[in-house]
C-alpha cells in the first residue's frame, strides 16, 4: 500500500512488487528494490503518436502524494513501514 502524506492515510498500490523474496529479522534494516509495472510515456490522441517521458519526471509524479510504502505479511500479522522509494 502507499502512505499518502494527506492525513497519512494507507491506499491500495496495484503494480508494485518486490524484486524477490526475503527475510527482515525483527529490529533490522534492509535494502529492498521494488519494481513497478507503469507506463511512462505520452499518447498524442489526435495522431496516435507515442512518445517516452523522462523516467524520473514519472517517478516524482508517481509519488508525489507519498510519503512511504507500507507492505502486510497477513499470515504473520507483520507490517513493514518504508519509505519513499528513491529512484536508482
Amino acid at each position: 500500500m502507499k502512505r499518502l502524506k494527506k492525513g497519512k492515510t494507507l491506499t491500495e498500490y496495484i503494480g508494485v512488487k518486490l524484486s524477490q523474496s526475503c527475510f527482515v529479522p525483527a529490529h533490522q534494516s534492509a535494502q529492498l528494490s521494488i519494481w513497478l509495472d507503469r507506463e511512462c510515456k505520452n499518447e498524442d490522441l489526435t495522431t496516435g503518436t507515442v512518445s517516452e517521458r523522462d523516467p524520473r519526471t514519472c517517478f516524482n509524479e508517481e509519488f508525489a502524494d507519498s510519503e512511504g510504502l507500507v507492505l502486510f505479511d497477513h499470515q504473520q500479522r507483520v507490517q513493514i513501514n518504508l519509505p519513499k522509494p528513491e529512484l536508482k
